[in-house]
């Protein structure tokens, strides 16, 4: 069941972030670390819950007048290669469409990228390290 975020969901997804075998090491793990402490849902943001409990979760923030941003986007590492990712990705797009967005930009962790292009987005740049986040980041647009 996909679902709005609830306040008391919040622990459980500070720690499937901080957790994520998406930043394995390093400095990226460092600031997912650092990230993941502080998070709060400021945009549209969505959980998918199963018999196991959260299974993934998306945030969409706003980017221009007819596009957003996905802000965050993570499944838990234990429910990656069974559809939750697609799952939540086709809800994203949808909530996307219905808020009458355009596109949704997507500056993605270097190893979650092609999962992104999997789901239909295309290639529109990289995003060059800037404050905590130290590496380039793969830029995708995903038109709706």
């Amino acid at each position: 069941m996909i679902r709005p975020v609830r306040s008391e969901d919040v622990p459980a997804l500070r720690r499937m972030m901080a957790g994520s075998n998406g930043y394995a090491e390093g400095p990226p793990r460092d600031m997912i670390v650092r990230y993941a402490a502080t998070w709060a849902p400021e945009g549209k943001t969505f959980v998918l819950e199963d018999e196991a409990g959260l299974a993934g979760f998306y945030e969409l923030i706003g980017w221009g007048e007819r596009d957003c941003e996905l802000e965050a986007f993570f499944t838990a590492d234990d429910r990656q290669g069974r559809g939750v990712g697609r799952v939540l990705f086709d809800h994203m797009a949808g909530q996307a469409r219905a808020a009458g967005a355009k596109a949704v930009l997507i500056c993605s962790n270097p190893g979650a990228a092609e999962f992104y292009r999997r789901m239909g987005a295309r290639d529109a740049g990289v995003k060059p390290p800037s404050d905590a986040i130290t590496w380039e980041r793969p830029k995708l647009v995903l038109t709706l």
